[in-house]
């Protein structure tokens, strides 16, 4: 069970790397997102978040499992309307996957 400050933190963390993001700082809203997550690793928004920055950064393995455990998320959580748009963004970058 999270605890209040765990929960705090995962949001303080998040919300960090959300303005980190939209600023433009991917690679700070990487590490602000790692650090929620530490505190919160079932927070699928989270994983959104990342797979996206990472993404950005040409990161495409790194988008793709944070899409992938975000839809699972998503899926495990009964968020049905999230799960979708996260399916989508994965085989969206699915494929852009080189082939072998």
């Amino acid at each position: 069970m999270q605890t209040k400050l765990e929960r705090g933190n995962a949001v303080a963390f998040f919300d960090k790397g959300v303005e980190q993001f939209r600023a433009g700082d991917l690679a700070g809203a990487i590490s602000s997102f790692n650090r929620a997550l530490q505190f919160d690793p079932d927070n699928a928004d989270t994983y959104g978040y990342r797979c996206v920055a990472r993404h950005r950064m040409g990161d495409l393995a790194g988008a793709i499992a944070d899409c992938q455990h975000a839809a699972n998320l998503y899926l495990e959580q009964g968020d049905d309307r999230e799960y979708q748009y996260a399916i989508e963004i994965f085989n969206k970058l699915q494929d852009l996957t080189p082939a072998a």
